[in-house]
């Protein structure tokens, strides 16, 4: 019975109120019996296990702390994000873009707006004054530009 006794990782032992042996208790590899017997696990076998647990609660602690600050940064990064478009719109706003004649002229309207944008926002390397017109395709300021609107 020493080495058919490991096979078996956990037996169970009948409730004192169900004995019904002339020897005592009655031991079982199958809990036969129900709630009431009692549950006996193999020590190795209980270590292993509560050693797989303690790594994953580790691991997962570990995880949780990382996904946290993880989640953090990103709520932060969304915030600034939200605060700049808001100031984008207000400045947006701030701008009256003049309704033109032609579809030409009122493309030209909107870019002398996103230019007036971007100089009072400091962005770009040549912003163009009022009256500088943008080459085809382009929001740079190119030599030769400059026109009457």
């Amino acid at each position: 019975m020493g080495n058919e006794a490991l096979r078996h990782e956990r037996i169970w032992l009948e409730p004192d109120e169900s004995a019904m042996s002339e020897t005592g208790r009655l031991w079982c590899q199958d809990n036969v019996w129900g709630d009431g017997a009692t549950e006996y696990v193999r020590a190795d076998v209980a270590a292993a296990a509560l050693k797989a647990a303690e790594e994953g609660l580790a691991i997962s602690v570990s995880q949780t702390r990382y996904l946290m600050k993880d989640q953090e940064k990103k709520v932060e990064i969304i915030s600034v994000l939200e605060a700049s478009l808001a100031a984008v719109y207000d400045e947006c706003e701030s701008v009256a873009v003049p309704a033109k004649a032609t579809p030409y002229e009122q493309i030209e309207a909107y870019r002398e707006a996103i230019r007036l944008l971007k100089a009072r926002a400091g962005l770009g390397k040549d912003v163009a004054a009022p009256g500088v017109r943008a080459g085809p395709g382009t929001s740079d300021v190119q030599a030769g530009d400059i026109g009457s609107d």
